[in-house]
């Protein structure tokens, strides 16, 4: 199943570890305020780390690798930061943010299909200092998404959109 579980109001900071060959994703943190610092992520068969519900989540300099499914989920009007990972061969987006809250600075997100980074339903994002290679579709996109903002960011050999935009406020 998971390596954590993490639910109904806890506090959890895994730093560290090394988490692979999970048939679930590998942290799963609902309702909880969950830290995810200097891990490496490898060899999981769904999610590598889905948060839903929670505020002020952290996930810094952690290697997340081989993922048959997303990188990071992030849902259910979470909020926080995405700083300094590195994201590679995922079978699916490197960071999906749905009715969510986040800040993402200086990942390094490339050899993906699906795009780098989508932001989807309402979701507000500052994206900043991040880069996005060898992607075959979008390197980023926004689909009604509330306000989306990139700065400082590298978008390279992308086969579609470097950045794709619809439905989006601002």
């Amino acid at each position: 199943g998971n390596a954590f579980y993490v639910s109904g109001h806890s506090m959890i900071e895994i730093l560290n570890c090394q988490i692979s060959y999970t048939t679930y994703p590998g942290i799963y943190s609902r309702d909880s305020q969950c830290i995810i610092k200097n891990s490496k992520f490898e060899n999981i068969l769904e999610n590598a780390i889905n948060i839903h519900s929670s505020n002020n989540f952290e996930i810094e300099n952690n290697l997340i690798q081989q993922i048959q499914d997303t990188a990071i989920g992030i849902s259910d009007e979470s909020k926080g930061l995405i700083k300094g990972n590195i994201i590679t061969e995922v079978e699916g987006n490197g960071i999906f943010v749905y009715n969510s809250e986040i800040q993402l600075d200086n990942n390094e997100i490339h050899d993906l299909e699906y795009p780098a980074i989508a932001l989807t339903m309402k979701s507000k994002a500052k994206l900043n200092g991040n880069k996005v290679s060898k992607i075959k579709y979008s390197g980023i996109c926004s689909r009604g998404a509330s306000n989306v903002t990139i700065e400082n960011s590298e978008i390279l050999d992308v086969n579609e959109s470097g950045i794709s935009i619809s439905d989006t406020e601002n």
